[in-house]
């Protein structure tokens, strides 16, 4: 019995340390996160939705706890790339070109602002020079002006305002990114004590299974002590029984002996004292001739 207990003592604790190793491996970030700085999982670093990344479909999103029914995010703001891929001089729409193009081909559109300017100057509707208060030449050279400091350093003051527009997202991101991190070390912290916790039922077990081999080792010695006072009691018996015999067989073989040498007279007893004289004298006598 206290084999069979042993036996499925030892496949408990098998199963004990397994089930252990496997709940220490899943809690070896926890633990560590007691020393290292915590590492978001991929999956929750992605719903994070870090600037740049945008909401596609913002219209069709729901916002989780929103006070109100269809509050969401507001439409993205267009990339840059995407909002000159449909302006031409950053400022005349794409698709007024195109219908030039269709009809008159690439040069259309510029040769239709050049015949416009024209017949404008020509029919006098506009007119410029230095006596006139609208500044044309101010505002030639101004346009041209720009137009070669935005062809010179265009690309690095775009990217300046970018970085400006874009640095209170980034701030923001980081608050969020702080917030969540803070969320999820109290989650793994509150799992690891979960983990820990749930450790006291196998130690609790542990503890029935020695308490249990204690109790057979118990038993079992006591029935030993048992069984070694009913051998000796046996062994006793079993020795007075073999006494008693030897002295009845001694007593026997005394009173036999007794009855015996009673039984033999006195005159018996000389006459065969006689004889047996006289048998060791013949013999005697053959030895020595």
């Amino acid at each position: 019995m206290l084999s069979r207990l042993a036996f499925s003592s030892g496949k408990e604790v098998t199963s004990l340390w397994t089930k252990t190793l496997s709940r220490s491996l899943s809690q070896a970030v926890a633990v560590a996160g007691d020393e290292t700085k915590v590492v978001l999982p991929q999956e929750i670093s992605d719903r994070m939705m870090k600037y740049p990344t945008r909401l596609q479909d913002w219209e069709s999103h729901k916002m989780p706890g929103a006070p109100y029914e269809g509050m969401g995010p507001l439409p993205p703001v267009p990339d840059y790339e995407d909002t000159k891929k449909d302006l031409k001089l950053y400022f005349i729409p794409k698709n007024w070109f195109d219908f030039f193009y269709e009809r008159t081909g690439v040069t259309g559109p510029y040769v239709f602002a050049g015949a416009l300017f024209t017949f404008l100057a020509s029919k006098e509707y506009y007119m410029f020079g230095h006596n006139y208060g609208h500044h044309s030449r101010q505002i030639f050279w101004t346009a041209l002006t720009v137009g070669y400091l935005n062809q010179q350093y265009g690309g690095m003051l775009r990217d300046q305002f970018e970085e400006w527009r874009t640095e209170k997202y980034r701030a923001m991101d980081s608050i969020k990114e702080e917030e969540v991190v803070n969320c999820y070390e109290v989650i793994e912290k509150l799992d690891l004590d979960k983990w820990r916790a749930g450790l006291s039922e196998f130690y609790n077990e542990a503890k029935q299974n020695n308490l249990q081999v204690m109790l057979e080792t118990a038993f079992l010695q006591r029935q030993a002590v048992v069984v070694n006072r009913i051998k000796q009691k046996l062994d006793y018996q079993l020795a007075v029984q073999q006494v008693d015999t030897e002295l009845a067989h001694s007593h026997m073989v005394e009173w036999i002996e007794g009855k015996v040498l009673g039984s033999i007279e006195a005159d018996t007893q000389a006459a065969t004292l006689d004889s047996c004289i006289a048998e060791l004298h013949v013999l005697a006598d053959k030895h020595s001739s």
